[in-house]
């Protein structure tokens, strides 16, 4: 496998306000979860649609009336899977690029708002919606200008991806004639409208509503009343105390069901996975042997892998491409069994945050069995091209003990090196 990573991946900080003291918080761009150092609460941010952030106002502009015009800003892994070779490259995707059509060709933040320290915000008042999908907005062409465009290219998946609003601060100037959009944050540029682009902004702004603001659920156990993990990034909270696993649901946390790989040693670290459960019959993958087939021709299944399901381990948790392939293919190949929930009387639960969520998990399956199939000549074009129908979904906790720097699986002999944690953490 082909792989284009930096080693590191630094944070992208922002600051927001405590909505219990009023007190400024440090958060990092992206992560819902909000820690106040000042009174010591712990709030998960509830929000319909992505987080959304303001670029400071320049001093020039202040007693103007400034518009804010929203920008997509996204962050994850890029994967590609090609037929001639069967390689599955990776590519650090970090861009920023426009979420409306209002604003006038041409214009970009580029990469000059990570300079500048962002504020988390509810939705500008009189900003207009969004009208491009951040999957038209940000395709990854931009990578392919840098690496290549390959013709055997298969497929291509956005996986792990932080995906937020940089609300960006204008000004409109009418110079004579001209209608002029200049951006009011630092190194602002001027851009002129045509009479057409000026007319269609206006009216925008005009009609533009108000938004819901943020929401807070505190961090606190619905089951136990203990106090939830404050893990920056994660997309479900386990219970160090009572063992229950939640997500959101709407306005609330709801139980995310999960089990446990087998037992839970004194001072190993449960790593998470997402257990799949598919079928792709058009292909002939109906069963856990057809699976094994694809994978491991050479291996004598057991008799009663032709009666389950077919079946992926997706890690949960974001880690460089290489090891994510790696676990994903020996998880789903050799770890079998389970053996419940762990037990809180043996103390609390030390577990990594689940990061990666279950949307992305399935958008990985097909990046997934790409890199397990032997016969990838023929298989690849067919994955490349099925529709896989999810059974079902949970959430897999195998437990890893510590041993030097690396997280180790006895069973298996697979390491997780920590440093490639610090790294997923922040992508």
């Amino acid at each position: 496998m082909a792989e284009e990573e930096s080693g590191n991946s630094p944070a992208w900080e922002a600051v927001g306000t405590c909505p219990q003291c009023g007190a400024k918080v440090e958060v990092e761009v992206g992560d819902r979860v909000l820690s106040c150092r000042y009174c010591k609460t712990s709030l998960y941010i509830v929000q319909d649609g992505p987080l959304g952030y303001r670029l400071p106002v320049v001093d020039e502009f202040r007693g103007e009336e400034i518009i804010y015009l929203p920008f997509w800003r996204l962050k994850g892994l890029r994967y590609k899977v090609f037929s001639e070779t069967g390689e599955v490259e990776a590519h650090l995707l970090d861009s920023t690029a426009p979420a409306t059509s209002l604003l006038p060709e041409g214009v970009s933040l580029g990469v000059r708002p990570q300079a500048w320290q962002l504020t988390l915000t509810n939705w500008p008042k009189n900003t207009p919606q969004t009208d491009i999908p951040v999957e038209k907005a940000i395709d990854g062409s931009a990578v392919d200008k840098v690496f290549g465009v390959r013709v055997d290219q298969l497929m291509s998946r956005l996986i792990g991806e932080t995906a937020v609003i940089v609300h960006a601060p204008f000004a409109l100037r009418e110079e004579g004639e001209k209608v002029c959009l200049r951006e009011a944050f630092p190194d602002g540029r001027q851009y002129c409208l045509t009479q057409g682009e000026a007319g269609a902004l206006k009216e925008a702004l005009g009609k533009a509503g108000n938004h819901a603001p943020m929401r807070f659920l505190p961090l606190i156990c619905p089951n136990c009343a203990g106090a939830l993990p404050p893990d920056h990034g994660a997309e479900v909270l386990l219970c160090p105390n009572c063992a229950k696993a939640w997500w959101t649901r709407g306005e609330k946390f709801g139980e995310m069901p999960f089990a446990l790989l087998g037992e839970l040693g004194e001072g190993q670290r449960l790593f998470p996975f997402w257990q799949l459960d598919f079928s792709a019959e058009s292909i002939g993958l109906k069963s856990r042997a057809d699976l094994a087939l694809w994978a491991t021709p050479y291996r004598i299944t057991p008799k009663e892998w032709g009666s389950d399901n077919c079946s992926a381990l997706i890690p949960g948790f974001k880690i460089k491409s290489k090891i994510f392939l790696r676990l994903g293919k020996i998880a789903t190949l050799f770890f079998t069994g389970e053996h419940g929930p762990p037990r809180p009387e043996k103390g609390k639960i030390n577990a990594e945050p689940v990061r990666l969520s279950l949307k992305e998990a399935v958008e990985a399956l097909p990046v997934i069995l790409s890199s397990m199939v032997m016969d990838k000549k023929n298989r690849l074009p067919l994955i490349a091209t099925t529709e896989f129908r999810i059974l079902r979904a949970r959430l897999l906790y195998i437990p890893f003990a510590l041993e030097r720097r690396e997280w180790r699986h006895q069973p298996s002999g697979q390491v997780i090196p920590e440093n490639v944690l610090i790294y997923g953490a922040n992508l």
